[in-house]
């Protein structure tokens, strides 16, 4: 009969590993809709702050602080392109998340912000680390590690599917 078909285990038990998949199925999706509501929010930031780049002077008195001689008008529109580039790859890859190599733009465009930060912060000394480079920090911080976790998985993760693979060899 069936327990002889699948190798001595009953149907009940490979039902429970069917509603065990659909469960982290499930749980993937609302994990996966969660990261592209916060990359939509990030987006929606990054697109105010390039509107503060062309229109206000808070690039300038603000973000700045340490230097604020030194945001001439052609910085402020070359920060406010930049910065809108970042929110058009941020709002493909919330609407993408499976397709590669917007995702690796993504993580990119989340380096060119650790990049550009820590060097104004750290070398030019032109933005103050409290409190303007710390929220960019931050949030590029959270979205690269989650993008990172989420695509391409944690070590826990790599473990756990491993494990799961050797119990399938064996289940049949």
């Amino acid at each position: 009969g069936i327990n002889a078909e699948y190798g001595g285990h009953s149907k009940h038990k490979m039902n429970k590993n069917i509603n065990r998949q659909s469960k982290n199925n499930l749980r993937k999706k609302e994990k996966m809709k969660l990261l592209q509501i916060w990359l939509l929010f990030v987006s929606a930031l990054s697109l105010f702050g390039a509107f503060q780049a062309f229109f206000l002077e808070t690039l300038k008195d603000q973000q700045f602080s340490n230097a604020p001689e030194q945001v001439t008008d052609v910085a402020r529109r070359l920060f406010g392109s930049w910065t809108i580039l970042a929110t058009v790859i941020l709002a493909l890859c919330a609407f993408h998340l499976h397709e590669k190599a917007i995702v690796n733009a993504t993580l990119g465009s989340f380096i060119i912000v650790f990049i550009v930060y820590s060097y104004e912060t750290f070398i030019a000394k032109t933005i103050p680390l409290w409190p303007n480079a710390t929220a960019p920090f931050i949030i590029a911080g959270i979205s690269f590690f989650w993008i990172i976790i989420d695509k391409y998985g944690s070590p826990t993760n790599e473990r756990r599917q491993l494990t799961q693979k050797k119990e399938k060899k064996h289940f049949y």
